[in-house]
């Protein structure tokens, strides 16, 4: 079953993508920050992961899935960083940036999927558009 996996940030999602492009199931992962492990730069955080600026970034490195399958929704997490760097109420900002992201996930990639995967918080869009899509949700 194709699986389309959607997180707004990376935590421990990567580890399920990685589990379900093992077991051949993973369509896409939709997160907001992440480098595949077989790019350019996750290449180079992996290499140079004890340096700077490299070692901030090594929490974003999504092993074992390539970059075929990871899709990135840059701008909505940027811009949701700033609000808080800047003092923006975090409860306020991270339900608004979870509603964008999940608008963001095109309907072609629901459409490619047999079946979707979200979380709690970053979810209750995606869930309807995959009722429309009649694909199960979990």
């Amino acid at each position: 079953m194709r699986t389309l996996l959607a997180h707004p940030g990376t935590q421990h999602a990567r580890r399920l993508a990685w589990e379900l492009e093992k077991r051949h199931l993973l369509d896409s992962f939709w997160t907001g920050f992440a480098l595949a492990e077989d790019g350019a730069l996750g290449r180079s955080v992996s290499r140079w992961r004890t340096s700077w600026p490299f070692k901030q970034l090594q929490n974003r490195v999504v092993p074992g899935v390539p970059s075929a399958r990871l899709r990135c929704v840059l701008g909505n997490e940027f811009f949701a960083l700033a609000r808080l760097r800047l003092g923006a109420d975090s409860v306020a900002t991270l339900h608004a940036r979870n509603a964008s992201f999940q608008r963001a996930i095109p309907a072609a990639a629901l459409e490619r999927s047999q079946a979707v995967i979200g979380f709690d918080t970053s979810s209750w869009i995606l869930a309807e558009r995959a009722a429309q899509h009649h694909r199960p949700f979990f």
